[in-house]
């Protein structure tokens, strides 16, 4: 053994180097993070399609085999087509039952805060738009979502009231 190894500072030494290499490692990766989610979630799919890719190009299509570019290709066509497909028949019915229920907000939120009032609990109903600026002003924000709920309470079927325990007010509260 040497004298140099087994002193207090080579070890210590030793550990910051450690140390420090960790702390170097650490932050690339942390930096690198969304790049390597991508090779990783490629290297999945790639892995997962694999034994397809493989079935589909030992294939003879018109006395040829299949090109592996042309299995691959064929493969996501069909997953793009499936996505495409399921995209069409969801989406045309989330768009409908999001209407539907901004169609029934105002109405629940009028019940609400009647319920709240019959509870003793507020004092009264307040506007969407009394809401928004009260709690803008609190908090000291402006901007997109004041004048976005102003422009929504304007119509006639938002005339309903956002109830109190949502945006705290001293109008309300008892």
């Amino acid at each position: 053994m040497t004298a140099g190894s087994d002193s207090p500072r080579a070890l210590i030494r030793y550990a910051l180097v450690g140390l420090a290499l960790t702390v170097a490692l650490s932050a690339f990766l942390w930096f690198a993070r969304d790049a390597l989610t991508l090779v990783y979630i490629s290297a999945l799919v790639a892995t997962g399609l694999s034994p397809l890719v493989n079935a589909l190009e030992r294939k003879r299509f018109m006395r040829q085999q299949v090109p592996r570019w042309a299995a691959i290709l064929v493969i996501y066509l069909c997953i793009i087509a499936v996505v495409v497909s399921i995209a069409i028949v969801v989406v045309p019915a989330v768009i409908m039952q999001t209407r539907d229920l901004l169609n029934a907000l105002p109405t629940w939120l009028h019940k609400g805060q009647q319920w709240l009032i019959d509870r003793g609990l507020i004092t009264r109903e307040i506007s969407t738009q009394e809401a928004v600026q009260q709690t803008a002003t609190r908090s000291g924000a402006r901007g997109s979502a004041a004048s976005c709920c102003s422009a929504a309470s304007s119509a006639p079927a938002q005339r309903s009231a956002c109830t109190c325990w949502a945006f705290p007010s001293s109008m309300c509260w008892r």
